[in-house]
């Protein structure tokens, strides 16, 4: 296993993981979660509580899929990402490349499994607004196609975002 760990600018509520031949723009498919809403073309947008800001962030890179760790993370959701290119990142507001981070599709082109975690989502930042409250860690690993797993939804973040799905 990989760690890394740094910050992520958000902006609008989002960061986004994509490769160079994607986007994470809408449309976006009915099958999203209240934590990462999927691109047709394959992108992923994923939701922070925060408006606008930093995230502490971490990734693990692994080789299999890990544990699920239920006690630190109020949102848990593992869904199935591809890329053609295997050049995927996670970026930040403004289409920002992290330079802490290499690329996530550390196993080359082909179907990944990724586990999104969150915690503080609710926090209200308005406190506290140069303070880093909100958290997101990435699990990455190589695995075939799978449906998505919602490990754990706990957070009104969560809940807004999946009450709204249907609306558009």
């Amino acid at each position: 296993m990989t760690r890394y760990d740094g910050k992520i600018h958000v902006c609008e509520h989002q960061y986004y993981l994509r490769d160079s031949v994607q986007t994470a723009l809408p449309p976006y498919r009915l099958d999203d979660t209240g934590l990462a809403r999927f691109a047709e073309d394959g992108g992923i947008q994923v939701i922070s509580g925060a408006n606008t800001g930093s995230l502490a962030m971490s990734v693990d890179l692994v080789e299999a899929a890990p544990p699920v760790p239920f006690d630190d993370w109020d949102e848990i959701v593992e869904v199935s990402y591809a890329t053609t290119t295997g050049d995927a990142q996670l970026l930040g507001w403004p289409d920002a490349p992290q330079r802490w981070l290499p690329a996530i599709s550390h196993a080359g082109p082909g179907t990944y499994r990724l586990r999104f975690h969150a915690r503080n989502r609710d926090d209200p930042r308005n406190a506290r607004p140069f303070e880093i409250v909100e958290a997101h860690h990435l699990a990455v690993w190589p695995g075939p196609a799978a449906p998505t797993v919602g490990y754990r939804y706990t957070d009104a973040t969560d809940r807004y975002w999946r009450s709204i799905r249907d609306t558009r």
